[in-house]
């Protein structure tokens, strides 16, 4: 985002340099990911890491309930191999 401050003499050089010819001066343009600066910065890292540690044991308890309900919907999904009145008990769990 360009600050009103900066807008008119950004504009301003934008012209200048549209009349400067190629044989005269050589323009050297740098593009900058703004994004990966801020996200490579030590603070980010430390926040992400805080976050990653603060959030792991939620984390882990959603991977170990997801696994669980796998292997329910496989046996549900497979009910030749399920004992009577277990696929009540599987759906109700």
């Amino acid at each position: 985002m360009i600050h009103r401050h900066l807008a008119l003499p950004a504009l301003a050089l934008v012209w200048a340099l549209a009349f400067v010819r190629p044989a005269e001066a050589q323009l050297k343009i740098a593009v900058i990911n703004t994004q990966r600066a801020v996200l490579e910065t030590a603070e980010i890292k430390k926040a992400a890491a805080d976050l990653q540690a603060k959030y792991a044991p939620q984390q882990a308890e959603v991977d170990k309930r997801t696994r669980e309900l796998q292997q329910i919907q496989e046996k549900l999904d497979n009910p030749s191999k399920l004992k009577p009145g277990e696929g009540a008990e599987l759906q109700a769990e």
